[in-house]
């Protein structure tokens, strides 16, 4: 199990999610932690940043270290990335789904 000791201090300095076919192919998606004094509104893509938005987090988290952070929203953050991955195979499979549709006209 990779725990955060096993890193460098600065390693990462964002939390992020690396998602990997356990071979050479990956994806890494920053989590970007927003506070609930920001008003963003999650359906506007235009105020969203790159990445994945966790929104309205107390400001009395985003003060504590990074790693305190990280413990505090574990659980958001592991239900955040299981849905982050759903999505990915959805996109996945409807893309195998046309690529499938388009070889059998030729």
């Amino acid at each position: 199990m990779i725990t955060l000791s096993q890193f460098s201090e600065y390693y990462g300095v964002f939390p992020y999610y690396l998602i990997t076919n356990g071979y050479n192919d990956y994806v890494q998606f920053p989590i970007y932690l927003i506070s609930e004094d920001v008003k963003v509104y999650p359906n506007d893509t235009s105020s969203a940043l790159l990445g994945v938005n966790i929104y309205d987090v107390s400001r009395n988290t985003l003060k504590l270290s990074k790693r305190e952070e990280i413990n505090t929203l574990v659980d958001e953050l592991i239900e955040v990335g299981k849905t982050k991955l759903r999505q990915l195979q959805n996109v996945s499979t409807f893309t195998e789904d046309i690529n499938q549709q388009f070889n059998k006209t030729i």
